[in-house]
């Protein structure tokens, strides 16, 4: 779970909390609910690059 890693480890409860919700949902569900935050950002004319 790579964004997770991205979170400093002194939020270890943080990191545990969105472990346990990204396993309790379905793969699909997941993908359904990041799809329209994806297209938006892909919109955005302020990309970071």
């Amino acid at each position: 779970m790579g964004l997770l890693e991205e979170i400093p480890d002194r939020e270890n409860y943080l990191i545990q909390s969105l472990a346990k919700m990204v396993h309790k949902f379905q793969f699909e569900q997941l993908v359904d609910l990041a799809e329209p935050a994806i297209a938006n950002h892909q919109r955005s004319p302020h990309q970071h690059k």
